[in-house]
């Protein structure tokens, strides 16, 4: 049976979200940034005709669209984002950054959602997912990640996020906003190649490798001020 797909989605979530994308980019750009490039992703020779799949925890997303398109600017992206009412105000919030959006989750409309990262990929264009989100549980990869890098061959980048200065949200993922005028330092991991047909030890030896990955920065203490 064909999945069913429910997208939702209303003017004030749209309207909300423009708003808060715009908030966002003025947040940002009072941010000292530090930018750790392992895998030479924002040298513009690099990653030219490969277009790749960045991959964070969800609470750390709230800077990384405005900092991709500040020092990515030449690369297009999509985004993997929840298809309740509070993705769409987040779909409003990227298309804000100038990035596009690929509505579903594990689930919800998760099948229609890979299906338009891979054409996303196909177009050479990054793709960005949270692979704990929309819900949790907390630091747990979910198979959307692997099944894309897999079905795709494009590398998974994880991507690292450590703050200064943060508020931390009372939410199931502890969400990080990064107070204005602190220090953010981001790092672009080296890529993570995942083959076809993998069994499933390979996946299970694959996914704990990624979830290490992007655990080794989640304890580091706060960068100075």
């Amino acid at each position: 049976m064909a999945e069913k797909k429910i997208i939702r989605t209303s003017r004030k979530a749209v309207w909300l979200g423009t708003c808060a994308g715009w908030i966002i980019r003025l947040w940002t750009s009072t941010l000292r940034i530090r930018v750790n490039d392992l895998c030479g992703i924002t040298q513009r020779e690099n990653f030219q005709d490969q277009p790749v799949i960045y991959a964070l925890w969800h609470n750390r997303i709230f800077t990384l669209p405005a900092l991709f398109r500040r020092f990515c600017p030449w690369r297009q992206a999509t985004a993997l984002i929840s298809g309740s009412k509070d993705g769409a105000a987040l779909e409003a919030a990227f298309k804000a950054l100038n990035i596009s959006a690929a509505r579903g989750s594990s689930s919800r409309g998760g099948a229609a959602a890979l299906i338009a990262l891979r054409k996303a990929l196909r177009r050479g264009e990054d793709t960005g997912i949270t692979p704990d989100g929309p819900k949790g549980p907390l630091y747990e990869i979910k198979p959307g990640l692997l099944k894309l890098a897999e079905t795709s061959g494009a590398p998974i980048i994880p991507l690292h996020l450590t703050f200064s200065r943060v508020i931390t949200l009372n939410t199931w993922d502890h969400f990080i906003i990064p107070l204005p005028f602190s220090r953010v330092e981001i790092t672009f991991d080296h890529p993570l190649y995942i083959e076809k047909g993998i069994s499933d030890e390979e996946q299970v030896i694959a996914t704990k490798n990624i979830r290490d990955t992007l655990l080794s920065h989640v304890d580091t203490p706060p960068i100075s001020p």
